[in-house]
């Protein structure tokens, strides 16, 4: 189905393995919404959708829409005591995403990948980041945006446009990677 968010305030909320705020598989538009301190945590070995995951500290968006404007995103969580953890604040995957005006600070995807934002499959899809700030986000590869694009295939994009990237860690890469042709 379809959500409509406008105006929320997210805080503290959990989940064991998709998104601790908001988990879409439909279309979804978030506006002027705050994502405060959510995550996502596994504590015991968590099998599913053929991998040993966590996803997506604040939201995860799976084959759908992901639409986010003027929203903040602040030390959210994507944790695994076994495995990797991947978008610290938001993960998509096989999603059109627009992201715009927002900031993520603070954000971590413990022993992962992409502390504030992952994108993975983005294949027949596209991708837009708009007006962003990344601040301070941390995770153990690209501790801003990690991105995956399926090798040879050119039918997606990612965009960056006049996003601000300030004090990211990421302990074994960069602020941003790729593993494809997006970068």
């Amino acid at each position: 189905g379809d959500l409509e968010v406008d105006n929320f305030i997210f805080v503290n909320n959990s989940a064991g393995v998709y998104g601790g705020a908001v988990y879409n598989r439909g279309i979804a538009l978030i506006e002027k919404s705050s994502f405060d301190s959510n995550f996502v945590y596994s504590g015991q070995d968590t099998y599913n959708d053929g991998a040993l995951y966590n996803y997506g500290g604040a939201i995860a968006s799976l084959g759908g829409e992901l639409t986010v404007i003027e929203s903040n995103f602040t030390n959210n969580v994507a944790k695994d005591v076994n495995y990797i953890s991947e978008g610290g604040a938001i993960y998509v995957s096989k999603s059109k995403v627009s992201i715009v005006k927002s900031t993520f600070e603070g954000n971590v995807a413990e022993l992962g990948v992409g502390g504030a934002v992952y994108l993975s499959n983005v294949r027949q899809n596209s991708v837009a980041i708009d007006n962003c700030t990344f601040k301070e986000n941390e995770a153990t590869q690209a501790g801003a945006i990690y991105i995956v694009i399926e090798d040879g295939v050119n039918e997606g994009y990612v965009k960056l446009n006049n996003c601000i990237f300030v004090e990211n860690n990421a302990t074994g890469a960069t602020s941003i990677q790729s593993d494809g042709p997006a970068i």
